[in-house]
C-alpha cells in the first residue's frame, strides 16, 4: 500500500527559512501559526517544490482569521 502525502501549500517563513519545518493545508492554519513565529515572519503560498508563489500581508491573515471558510 502506498500513501501519498498531500502537499502543504502554505508555509510560515522567517528570514527565508520555513519556520517550524512544517507546512499547512490552508491559509487559516498558517496565519494562526505566524502569530507565534518571530516578528518579521511571513505566510507564503508555495508550489510542490517549495517555490514561493505568493506572499501574504498581515491584512490577508487578519481577513483569513475572521473568515469562517478560508
Amino acid at each position: 500500500m502506498v500513501f501519498v502525502m498531500a502537499e502543504k501549500l502554505f508555509e510560515v517563513r522567517y528570514k527565508g527559512e520555513t519556520f517550524g519545518g512544517i507546512g499547512y493545508d490552508n491559509l487559516r492554519e498558517a496565519c494562526e501559526s505566524v502569530m507565534e513565529a518571530p516578528k518579521g515572519s511571513q505566510v507564503v503560498q508555495v508550489d510542490g517544490k517549495g517555490k514561493v508563489l505568493k506572499t501574504f500581508l498581515v491584512e490577508d491573515c487578519e481577513n483569513a482569521l475572521r473568515s469562517p471558510n478560508v
